[in-house]
């Protein structure tokens, strides 16, 4: 019983905050507007096509950000909905990244994250992008990632928070190692 419980304990679940869906709602609502001024124009081609790239960019933004992680001494498992997929530590490479310096921040962003790349994949997310837009427009369901809430400059919900000093502690304690990326 007692192994159990530590297994149970051992493990970090990540979630987005709740909040999230705040933004999620605004940008149905504001991404929605040029298709249906396209209908009421009788640009009913146009209309569809921008209407379909929305339905398209919201369920990749959700994929993207309404997932739960859970790291554990055996791997990640990553689920959506009812989709899992688990990924064990020696297919992964763990890198500490810094977007402090980065051209493509905005004023609102995330300055610190733990990217877990899959040693599988060739084509590796390029520094300067933050891992939220790297998630959305290009690796959805593949793309494991969690920012560090106390680096950085805005109020606000996060995706997939978690302190930096817990991670380095469990990832330690799993004798994961990692790079740091600047």
């Amino acid at each position: 019983m007692s192994d159990e419980s530590n297994l149970v304990t051992d493990n970090l679940q990540i979630k987005t905050d709740r909040q999230y869906w705040i933004y999620i709602a605004l940008s149905i609502f504001g991404l929605s507007i040029t298709p249906i001024l396209c209908f009421t124009q009788a640009m009913y081609l146009e209309g569809s096509i921008l209407l379909l790239l929305t339905i398209i960019f919201i369920t990749r933004w959700c994929i993207a950000v309404f997932r739960t992680i859970i790291l554990s001494s055996t791997g990640i498992t990553v689920k959506f909905l009812w989709i899992r997929g688990d990924i064990p530590w020696d297919e992964v490479r763990v890198s500490f990244e810094s977007y402090k310096n980065s051209v493509l921040h905005s004023r609102y962003t995330l300055y610190g994250a733990a990217v877990f790349y899959r040693r599988s994949v060739y084509f590796r997310k390029p520094k300067s992008w933050q891992p939220l837009n790297y998630n959305i427009f290009v690796h959805p369901f593949s793309f494991v990632y969690v920012y560090f809430p106390e680096q950085k400059n805005y109020e606000g919900p996060d995706p997939y928070p978690l302190k930096k000093q817990v991670l380095e502690e469990k990832l330690a304690a799993w004798e994961i190692r990692h790079e740091n990326r600047k």
